[in-house]
C-alpha cells in the first residue's frame, strides 16, 4: 500500500510539470514585445509565453533565455488583458517603432509607439499605461541576464 500511495505521489509531480516549447512550435497564446526599423530595417524581439519561457529573436539571432517564474508571467498577461478590455488601442510608427503583440489564441492585438518617447505626438493615457505594460517586461528581461 505504501509503494502504491508513494508511486502515485511520483506520478503526481511528473504530471503537474508546465509544458515546455521549443522556439518552433510555440502556443498561440503569447506576449512578442521589441523594436524595428532604423535605416537597416533590423529588429529585436522577446517572445513571453504564460509558462514564464522567455525567447530573443533578431534580425541576426534566435535564442531561449532563463525562464522567469509563471506567477510574474500571468500577472503580466492579466495586465495586457485588462488593456484590451479598457480598449486601449495605439498605433504610431515611425522610423524606430516600439511594439507589443499580445495574441490571445482568439485575436491578436498590437500597440506601437515611435522611439524615443518624445517623438510621440502626445503622451496620451494609453501610450502611459502601454509604456507601464513595457515597463514590467524589460524588468523581467534584466532579470534573466
Amino acid at each position: 500500500m505504501n509503494k502504491l500511495i508513494t508511486l502515485l505521489v511520483v506520478l503526481s509531480f511528473v504530471a503537474c510539470k508546465a509544458q515546455t516549447y521549443k522556439m518552433d512550435e510555440l502556443p498561440q497564446r503569447r506576449i512578442s514585445f521589441g523594436n524595428l526599423g532604423g535605416f537597416a530595417g533590423s529588429y529585436t524581439s522577446y517572445v513571453l509565453l504564460e509558462n514564464g519561457q522567455l525567447f530573443y529573436i533578431s534580425t541576426y539571432e534566435k535564442k531561449e533565455l532563463k525562464k522567469v517564474s509563471a506567477f510574474k508571467a500571468k500577472h503580466i498577461f492579466k495586465e495586457a488583458e485588462e488593456l484590451i478590455e479598457e480598449g486601449v488601442s495605439l498605433n504610431e510608427k515611425a522610423n524606430l517603432t516600439n511594439f507589443i503583440l499580445f495574441n490571445s489564441g482568439s485575436k491578436d492585438i498590437e500597440w506601437n509607439w515611435a522611439q524615443p518617447v518624445g517623438n510621440s505626438k502626445a503622451l496620451s493615457k494609453d501610450l502611459e499605461e502601454i509604456l507601464e505594460l513595457n515597463a514590467s517586461l524589460i524588468k523581467l528581461i534584466k532579470h534573466t541576464n
